[in-house]
């Protein structure tokens, strides 16, 4: 299969490949793999549960709800869809466009999904047109989940939701990394660390 990603950056510590197609499109087929996995085409992924499910999963005091989950190899594709009332992601201006917020709730749900599930997890943020995907520094998802007990105590709750966290530490991640967008090819030392 043919990776479709055409794009990469690092933005505020997350590697970040993109990828574009037609939303309308994709939203016409009935088969639910190929309409939100369309940046895949022929995938033998294997829907495994969606948020019509209602399917929590907890790990330690954060609790997320997937929006989709795909089954493929020996891994899982964990997909956060955000329609943005279908307004399209602009190819040449993405970086500004991406939200640091979703890209945190995605990332959080798959974190819960690799613990809980005992296994390798891919993370796409999707939008109408477009798709990313992500891979964070681990000091990205660490200062996160160090804020979990800050966040119980804004929310006054013993639990917080992935997109409650994402909320809460998406400015604190913003001025933790602060650098400007980077292509990818200029940051290779700690992207070849993670991929390996």
């Amino acid at each position: 299969m043919v990776l479709p990603w055409v794009q990469e950056a690092v933005l505020h510590g997350i590697y970040v490949k993109a990828a574009f197609f037609d939303g309308d499109k994709a939203d016409r087929q009935a088969n639910v793999v190929e309409r939100i996995l369309p940046f895949f085409p022929g995938t033998r992924a294997r829907l495994s549960f969606s948020e019509g499910d209602r399917r929590n999963l907890t790990l330690g005091a954060l609790i997320v709800q997937p929006d989709a989950v795909f089954a493929l190899g020996d891994g899982l594709i964990n997909v956060e869809y955000k329609s943005r009332s279908k307004r399209p992601i602009d190819s040449s201006q993405w970086h500004f466009e991406i939200s640091l917020e979703h890209m945190l709730q995605c990332m959080l749900c798959g974190l819960v999904l690799a613990q809980t599930q005992k296994q390798i997890v891919a993370n796409i943020l999707r939008y109408h047109n477009a798709a990313f995907f992500l891979q964070p520094r681990p000091e990205v998802m660490q200062l996160t989940w160090n804020l979990i007990t800050m966040a119980c105590a804004y929310h006054e709750d013993r639990r917080v939701g992935a997109q409650q966290l994402a909320r809460f530490a998406s400015e604190r991640v913003r001025k933790a990394f602060a650098a400007p967008p980077i292509h990818a090819r200029q940051q290779d030392d700690w992207r070849t660390k993670r991929c390996s």
